[in-house]
């Protein structure tokens, strides 16, 4: 009984907080939708670590969980153990009283992915270990910042009155977004991270003083790009040579000319990416992308689809360009796929890539002016694909990484014109 009171309290608590407080309240949306789109949120947050729970039997999150408890419960052996557990990064001079606890622990201690860990044993001590209150927590979590990037969307870019209820539906009730989203997987951090970054670079960019930044969105832009470092490292390293660009643009170059220096800023740095480990083989960091792989590699191998592992130098792994365009692009199919799952996932993939094809052509034919903040995710976005490309080798895996990429590229081709342009 309490396994699912837990949850319904917190579900009830959190309703009552979309009710109560005007953040969650859009004038020109039907006020049931708020409720709805929650309520779907936790539904497939539920359904997310369920399937992984009965039907796949392993996974990230199940690891995730499992140590969490692990550290929840040193919480009730001795308060000190529990602090010294969500704090502790070091595998040398571990003391006594730990040993037992990291002997238990699938995941150790100095790994990006113990911080998921960390985040779930906080969330323990409000939801008294109960796995599904947490993921009621997390989803809302991804709910409220989706909600902030809605509103973030109707302040600074330009919306058609009737468009807003059906971006509303893109937003809330996309289902690999969601799915992928309300779990307890590194996606539901992740995309609340990557929406707070995009709601301070809106504000940002629409500050009517080109030479200074404005010091509260930069503050929590570094706060959240840290944040971001920690679980998904490689994202947040992407984000700031991305920003290091954007904002290199904006000092140097007039306006009118910002987003063209920022494409070819981008364009220069992907070459030279190529470039480097050719000119300078000393300077090869393939290698690293190679071991970083055999985490995939080491895994099961796919029973649909053969993949391939990364070349060891930039030569090798440019030839690898269209191996990985075909995964970002046909990555599950309707050809090879024999799971409900998978034929889910692969018409949707071909639905949004239709979409975007749609919506490019319809941008190059109207010419509307383009936000920089706009432009910069889907840079980001389609570098972020290039590495999935080249580097995921699970179709699943590769579906569940792409959700968030895929979904910032397919909102900002579909809204991109500024309201008040500096451009």
């Amino acid at each position: 009984m309490q396994e699912f009171l837990i949850p319904a309290v917190w579900a009830t608590i959190l309703l009552f907080f979309i009710y109560r407080f005007d953040f969650f309240k859009i004038q020109e949306i039907n006020p049931a939708w708020p409720y709805a789109a929650f309520l779907f949120k936790l539904l497939l947050g539920f359904a997310n670590y369920y399937i992984w729970l009965n039907i796949i039997g392993h996974g990230d999150s199940l690891r995730y969980f499992h140590d969490s408890q692990i550290v929840y419960q040193s919480l009730f052996d001795n308060p000190t153990y529990f602090f010294e557990l969500i704090t502790r990064s070091s595998l040398e001079n571990v003391p006594e009283h730990l040993i037992p606890y990291q002997k238990e622990l699938f995941i150790e201690w100095h790994v990006n992915e113990y911080h998921m860990v960390r985040l779930l044993a906080i969330l323990n001590v409000f939801t008294f270990g109960n796995v599904w209150a947490n993921i009621v927590l997390i989803a809302f979590g991804s709910y409220a910042a989706t909600m902030g990037l809605f509103k973030s969307l109707n302040q600074f870019l330009v919306i058609d009155a009737d468009k807003k209820n059906r971006i509303f539906l893109f937003l809330f009730f996309l289902p690999s977004i969601v799915f992928w989203t309300g779990g307890l997987l590194k996606e539901a951090p992740v995309f609340m991270l990557v929406c707070i970054i995009i709601i301070q670079l809106f504000t940002i960019e629409s500050s009517p003083n080109r030479n200074t930044t404005p010091a509260k969105p930069l503050l929590i832009l570094v706060v959240c790009i840290y944040a971001l470092f920690l679980i998904r490292d490689y994202l947040a390293i992407l984000v700031s040579l991305n920003l290091l660009l954007l904002f290199f643009a904006r000092t140097i170059v007039k306006p009118q000319y910002l987003n063209k220096t920022f494409i070819i800023n981008s364009i220069t740095v992907i070459v030279l990416f190529f470039a480097v480990p050719i000119v300078f083989p000393q300077l090869n960091y393939f290698h690293y992308a190679q071991s970083e792989q055999t985490y995939f590699l080491n895994g099961e191998p796919d029973p649909d689809y053969k993949f391939s592992a990364i070349g060891g130098d930039g030569i090798a792994v440019i030839k690898q360009i269209p191996y990985a365009l075909n995964n970002i692009f046909f990555r599950p199919n309707l050809m090879h796929s024999d799971s409900v799952f998978r034929l889910y996932q692969s018409v949707e993939l071909i639905i949004v890539w239709l979409i975007i094809v749609f919506l490019a052509i319809k941008m190059l034919r109207q010419k509307h002016p383009f936000s920089a903040t706009a432009l910069f995710m889907i840079i980001v976005a389609i570098e972020l694909l290039g590495i999935y490309g080249l580097m995921v080798t699970d179709a699943d895996t590769l579906s569940r990484y792409r959700s968030i990429p895929l979904f910032f590229i397919l909102l900002f081709m579909w809204l991109h014109k500024p309201k008040h342009s500096t451009v």
